[in-house]
């Protein structure tokens, strides 16, 4: 009896052994086999962003390219107008865009002034026959291909300081442009354009610049100019032609542009 249960005991000793080792290589077994398993079946099963479906995640960036690529388009289509089919350029001189030849040969200012960026007196002009005897300087353009022709006074040629009343010393200027515009631009549309140095305060200079304005389109319109074809503005001290570095500069600032657009 005593063997029997020994025999008995080495036999389930066997057995337990026995079946304890075979799940143990059954365990390695599937554990390796299951490891390329596990690589393979990530793919279809793994979330978006994640294992090899992660390059797909990139697609925010690419389609962030179109809108930078419009922006350079609205760069270069914002950048074209300044220069013409023609090559001339295209200057804002205060309120008006007047186009400049490439080869267009620029007055030097006079000693000691520095002109701004889109001062007038940066235009290309030649002399008048008919304003030879005057105090007048001109400028001769073109915007949107008509012909331009501005008739530049200072200030102080036509006014006295803080006054809109056109001085008597003035009637020798006007007149010789009336006659240029006769011949030059006699159905053009003008522009009396006021203009100030920056002494005194912003509101006060645009007002004075617009009773100048408005005193010198009457004088126009009661010595031959229809007063139809005239426009009045008053711009202030806001487009100066030249720094306010002397009192040659300062004074380019005090003045009124007749402006003739054909």
């Amino acid at each position: 009896m005593r063997t029997n249960r020994a025999g008995r005991a080495t036999r389930s000793i066997l057995l337990v052994a026995t079946a304890t080792s075979l799940p143990l290589v059954g365990a390695c077994s599937t554990t390796a086999s299951t490891t390329p398993a596990t690589s393979s079946s990530a793919s279809p099963t793994s979330p978006p962003g994640s294992g090899p479906s992660a390059p797909a995640t990139s697609a925010p960036a690419t389609s962030s390219r179109p809108p930078a690529t419009r922006g350079a388009t609205t760069t270069s289509e914002a950048a074209e107008p300044v220069t013409t089919a023609a090559g001339a350029r295209r200057v804002d001189i205060g309120e008006l865009t007047v186009e400049v030849p490439a080869d267009a040969t620029v007055p030097d200012p006079e000693a000691g002034v520095t002109l701004t960026a889109g001062s007038v007196y940066r235009l290309p002009g030649e002399s008048l026959d008919e304003l030879a005897d005057v105090d007048v300087t001109t400028r001769q353009v073109t915007s949107d291909g008509r012909p331009v022709i501005i008739y530049l006074f200072g200030s102080d040629t036509l006014f006295d300081v803080g006054s809109a009343e056109v001085k008597s010393t003035a009637e020798a200027a006007l007149p010789a442009v009336v006659t240029s515009v006769g011949r030059r631009a006699p159905s053009a549309r003008l522009l009396v354009r006021g203009f100030t140095d920056s002494t005194g305060g912003a509101d006060a200079n645009k007002a004075l610049s617009q009773r100048r304005a408005d005193a010198i389109t009457s004088w126009l319109a009661t010595h031959g100019i229809d007063r139809g074809r005239i426009t009045a503005t008053g711009l202030g001290s806001s487009h100066p032609a030249a720094e306010e570095t002397s009192e040659a500069g300062t004074a380019l600032n005090r003045r009124i542009e007749i402006v003739a657009i054909g």
